[in-house]
């Protein structure tokens, strides 16, 4: 039986599926012949798998899941920044929360890909990632970045990435070297969804660039992953990353949204 990442996967994966389906598939090819679910969000153990081997594929699985969990997270705080308004000061800090979160998690994205392509002696791997990097480096290591209310939407300098460029924000500016003036600046809105668009490109482009590598290792250790028939697929909270067994048998997620 094969493994299916929307039915083996972990409750993250299966309820996000549609990213991966649509955007991400690479994700899936590596997933199901490198990675694996045991039912239990573990990864799959493989037999005699020699030592050095086991611990790069655990925490390949570990960057490998990171990444993904980011692209969700952006995903949504791109879906809560569409539906504030900025009609208060708690939404216009519930905005500011939502766009620094973007940044980290596009930051967490490169350094995850970095250290997959590292674990295979691709030391490249994340270079077409760097621009989103520097983007998250200008706005976390500067002062707050200036901002414009054109017609109730919240609008952002354009941010310097890789290339110099003397009229974008970077971190050395303060609010007055900004100019206001057509062209310098961007709604948050689109900022967020087309950066997001083009990591999903990119981060694909990199697993797909991997893939011959994790082929090549799951043919010389003679990989067989399949689901566990013996396991009911977890429907609850149960997820990747989760210490310890006691989480599996107390912590779940009803219907209303609260734990029992």
């Amino acid at each position: 039986m094969t493994l299916e990442l929307s039915k083996h996967g972990d409750i993250l994966e299966q309820h996000y599926y549609s990213i991966i389906e649509k955007n991400i598939p690479a994700y899936e090819e590596i997933w199901k012949r490198y990675i694996g679910n045991n039912g239990k969000a573990k990864i799959i153990q493989v037999v005699n798998l020699p030592c050095e081997e086991n611990s790069r594929r655990i925490l390949f699985s570990q960057y490998h899941y990171s990444a993904f969990e980011s692209i969700v997270c952006i995903c949504e705080l791109i879906n809560d920044v569409d539906e504030i308004e900025l009609s208060n000061i708690k939404n216009y800090v519930r905005l500011n929360n939502c766009f620094l979160s973007f940044q980290a998690h596009a930051g967490r994205i490169r350094d995850c890909v970095k250290k997959m392509g590292e674990s295979f002696n691709l030391n490249y791997l994340y270079i077409e990632l760097d621009e989103y990097y520097k983007q998250r480096n200008e706005i976390l290591h500067g002062c707050k970045i200036p901002f414009l209310i054109i017609d109730g939407f919240y609008a952002i300098p354009k941010i310097k990435g890789i290339k110099e460029d003397v009229e974008k924000w970077h971190d050395s500016m303060g609010w007055n070297d900004i100019q206001d003036k057509d062209g310098n600046f961007k709604f948050i809105n689109d900022h967020m969804a087309e950066t997001y668009r083009e990591i999903l490109k990119l981060l694909n482009k990199c697993l797909y660039t991997l893939l011959p590598y994790i082929k090549d290792v799951v043919k010389r250790f003679n990989f067989n992953l399949e689901p566990n028939e013996d396991i009911e697929y977890i429907s609850d909270i149960t997820i990747s990353g989760m210490y310890g067994n006691h989480f599996y048998t107390y912590l779940s997620l009803n219907s209303s949204g609260s734990t029992n």
